[in-house]
């Protein structure tokens, strides 16, 4: 068994573009010289335009996939991207739990591409009183936010899951992202004004965010540093897929 702080995990969906999903995370945890593990959930037909098709993985695949992992390390860090369902995630959780029970998990929750595909459309009652709660950080943007929690104040966030509320879609206050942890609300504004457009921005943003804490930085440090990370690689060219080799 390896138990290593420098060893991060990601669970989510396949993107052949290599722009989001697994292969976005692993880049970028690469880039912050921390070793990035991979549990696959779906494939899919895209590019960074044009989302055509979905193939969820079964959970057993999924579930498969996670155990040999978790055999061999014990990452202190999980994220998870895009996954089946809700009720695949709380399996997927049940077996974190029981196999890497010190290991903090990170949800990127990924209800839409960015081309416009729609993921699935269900009920949250699972994901508020049984996934919530096993949560350290959610990174939802706004469009994700209102979704999952309707209309719930982030000035009087009630769950113990610290939130990272993005500010891509947030129109009042474009680019700045609102850090809730406990009763304090910190507010990561971006340096560099208004950036080109970019295909998996959410996925790089909490991969960072993940790697950075697997390094040993506090959850408001981590979030500026994963900030100015993005930012960097979106300002370097105009196309829709990330370098992260600058």
């Amino acid at each position: 068994m390896k138990v290593d702080r420098t060893t991060v995990l990601s669970i989510a969906g396949f993107d052949p573009s290599a722009g989001a999903g697994v292969l976005a995370d692993v880049k970028t945890f690469e880039q912050h010289q921390v070793m990035g593990l991979a549990v696959q959930t779906c494939w899919s037909a895209q590019n960074e335009q044009h989302f055509e098709q979905v193939g969820w993985l079964k959970t057993e695949e999924i579930i498969s996939q996670l155990k040999v992992l978790l055999q061999l390390y014990k990452p202190q860090y999980i994220k998870v991207g895009l996954v089946p369902s809700w009720v695949a995630l709380r399996d997927i959780l049940q077996v974190i739990i029981s196999q890497a029970p010190s290991a903090r998990i990170i949800l990127d929750p990924v209800l839409s591409a960015s081309a416009g595909f729609e993921f699935h459309q269900e009920g949250h009652r699972i994901f508020k009183t049984e996934i919530l709660p096993q949560l350290f950080l959610i990174t939802p943007n706004a469009e994700e936010y209102k979704q999952l929690f309707g209309s719930q104040s982030v000035e009087k966030w009630p769950y113990a899951a610290h939130l990272l509320l993005k500010g891509g879609h947030r129109e009042n206050h474009l680019g700045e992202d609102l850090l809730v942890e406990g009763e304090g609300i910190s507010v990561i504004k971006s340096n560099r004004g208004k950036l080109p457009a970019k295909h998996g921005t959410g996925c790089i943003l909490s991969a960072a965010i993940t790697a950075q804490l697997a390094l040993g930085q506090d959850l408001k440090t981590a979030c500026h540093l994963a900030k100015e990370y993005l930012e960097q690689r979106m300002a370097y060219h105009e196309g829709l897929l990330t370098y992260h080799h600058l």
